[in-house]
């Protein structure tokens, strides 16, 4: 358990509510500025009825019904601080932007570093180490979200890669205004920092690439941060603001990374109007073996969301309080191949091996509060998860739909400061 004083989760409230979000430290009439900010997020939780043994194979139908629930999945309780995060930007003039983002725990790593250029036409180009655009979801910083956490689906997608990535916004056009449209393209190195071989932010494994593109519709414009909550002022939120997105991407990695091409598309829904908000995305995965006696079975993956916030009381000072709701489905690995499948077992009910960690078909249901204090540059947030699983053993054909109430009922109350 990682111990923190619970006086860390409220302290900054004393006061930080009238601080700037970010330290503007330098900034001239030519464009030319250097800023300073970042964001903590300290929290506490507590699991309904925690387990605390794993496994990933039990061969055993006996043993394996006296672990229950313990059998895939594990979440302590205590005080958590999972980010820790210091951003520094540069801009040179209006067209030149630099920027590195570090996560600062127990050691200091790197999480972003890119550069940015604005290009005639409408276009721009990054080049560094950046998240792909993919999930809208995943886009948006942890830090302003409407949940303490993201939906395991938005980790489904390519996340922060080195690579370089072309955007174009569309000009005005009667009465759609600029950036109503918005495209992005890229090409990647293809290792996020999760990869097969664990590596690090700054590592590249081998000489395969992913390639990764990205649509968005915004009739009043386009805004990668429009956000998940209608914190709008009051005089603007009569109006409606959407944007879709859609994506798709590809990758291959060699035999020492994993020995797989893969393809993943992804859809999302982006609304908030007279102080709601509504976000909705689906998300398809499919990894190919090259095949082999050896070689793991092909899969697929898939899921949706939705989730829905309401502002229910303001104070005149800027201050709110908003509900919030959110229900996921998320299957990461089906066998698509079960005549190839080594492990599949016709017939079977529970016999053969787990799947593994987070491998688990899910569903997820959050519902929570947020104060919002200074909008997102100062909340208090409070969640209660509950998570069904299924699929508990991998190759079985009749356990697909048998549902296992799991250990990480949880309850959640983190605070987020952008300093």
């Amino acid at each position: 358990m990682q111990s923190r004083p619970f006086a860390l989760l409220l302290s900054p409230l004393l006061f930080a509510s009238s601080t700037a979000a970010a330290a503007e430290l330098m900034k001239d009439e030519a464009g030319n500025s250097f800023s300073v900010d970042g964001y903590i997020e300290p929290g506490i939780r507590i699991v309904d009825d925690p387990c605390s043994f794993s496994a990933s194979n039990v061969a055993d139908v006996d043993v394996a019904a006296d672990l229950g629930d313990c059998t895939t999945t594990h979440t302590p309780d205590g005080f958590f601080l999972p980010r820790a995060r210091l951003q520094v930007s540069r801009s040179v003039g209006p067209n030149q932007k630099f920027s590195i983002e570090l996560e600062a725990l127990s050691a200091v790593s790197l999480v972003e570093a890119k550069a940015e250029f604005k290009l005639p036409a409408g276009a721009d180009l990054t080049v560094g180490r950046f998240k792909v655009p993919f999930s809208g979801q995943d886009l948006q910083s942890d830090s302003k979200i409407a949940f303490i956490d993201k939906a395991d689906l938005a980790g489904a997608g390519p996340k922060r890669q080195f690579g370089a990535n072309l955007g174009w916004n569309a000009t005005e056009i009667g009465s759609l205004p600029a950036q109503w449209l918005r495209l992005d393209a890229g090409i990647y190195n293809g290792e996020a920092t999760d990869s097969a071989t664990n590596l690090p932010a700054t590592a590249n494994a081998d000489s395969d690439f992913l390639t990764a593109a990205r649509l968005a519709l915004a009739p009043q414009g386009f805004t990668r941060g429009l956000g998940e909550s209608d914190l709008r002022a009051a005089d603007k939120r009569g109006t409606l603001e959407w944007q879709l997105g859609i994506a798709a991407a590809t990758e291959t990695r060699g035999r020492d990374n994993g020995d797989y091409d893969e393809q993943r598309a992804a859809a999302d829904l982006t609304a908030r109007w007279n102080g709601y908000s509504l976000y909705a995305e689906g998300f398809q995965l499919e990894r190919n073996f090259p095949g082999g006696e050896d070689s793991p079975f092909d899969y697929t993956g898939a899921g949706w969301l939705v989730q829905a916030t309401a502002i229910v009381a303001e104070t005149g000072d800027g201050q709110a309080v908003e509900l919030a709701a959110r229900f996921e489905s998320y299957d990461p690995k089906s066998e698509a191949d079960k005549a190839n499948n080594r492990f599949f077992i016709p017939g079977s009910v529970g016999t053969g091996p787990f799947n593994s960690r987070g491998e688990q078909a899910r569903d997820n249901l959050v519902v929570g509060a947020t104060w919002y204090i200074r909008k997102h540059d100062l909340k208090l947030q409070a969640n209660y998860t509950t998570r069904t699983e299924t699929e508990r053993w991998a190759g079985s054909e009749l356990s697909s739909d048998i549902a296992r109430d799991v250990d990480n009922n949880v309850a959640g109350l983190q605070l987020t400061w952008r300093y």
